[in-house]
């Protein structure tokens, strides 16, 4: 009974005419997108930050997610390259749409004060990875993750890698007081 409805009224109604507002962003930010990409190509050859992962999209191109931590939206200071991260899909939704926060690594727990957050981003210390890359690595906790079917969320800590050129614009940027809420 509800196909037949649906067929019967689905073709119903008119096309109504509307407008589209699109956002077209800056020259300067345009170059800003664009100077990342390049970066994320280079530094981190289209993986996520994360997790190293990728896949390829219907074009043949390596496909990452670049969005910004803290949005422009909330401090127009965060519009730089050092606000910036390169994620996968699965990272990318975790990040826009979960629950995260930067792990303090003494105290193990979340960092909620700005001070302590600069402190830890601005005093960390290279590692090395197993292809000899050094890197800067940053703990975040992600909470309330449904993962390999399991019917309890569970916790998930990991880090976000920076290369050191995309580490410098990071500090670069909580000098400059940008990402404080």
């Amino acid at each position: 009974i509800h196909t037949a409805r649906s067929i019967q009224s689905g073709g119903e109604g008119s096309h109504l005419p509307r407008t589209v507002m699109r956002w077209q962003p800056t020259l300067a930010a345009k170059a800003l997108a664009e100077e990342f990409r390049r970066m994320v190509h280079g530094d981190y050859a289209k993986r996520c930050q994360i997790c190293s992962r990728t896949f390829k999209a219907k074009s043949g191109e390596q496909q990452v997610f670049i969005v910004h931590l803290v949005p422009p939206s909330k401090d127009p200071r965060t519009n730089h390259y050092g606000d910036l991260v390169s994620l996968c899909g699965w990272h990318y939704a975790l990040v826009q749409h979960g629950q995260w926060a930067f792990i303090d690594p003494e105290t193990d727990e979340p960092v909620t004060e700005w001070k302590r957050l600069q402190e830890l981003l601005l005093n960390a210390l290279p590692k090395t990875d197993n292809s000899g890359n050094q890197y800067i690595g940053i703990p975040v906790r992600f909470w309330n993750v449904y993962k390999d079917w399991r019917p309890e969320p569970v916790t998930i800590d990991e880090e976000i890698r920076y290369s050191l050129p995309h580490w410098q614009y990071l500090c670069a940027l909580v000098r400059s007081g940008g990402g404080t809420e």
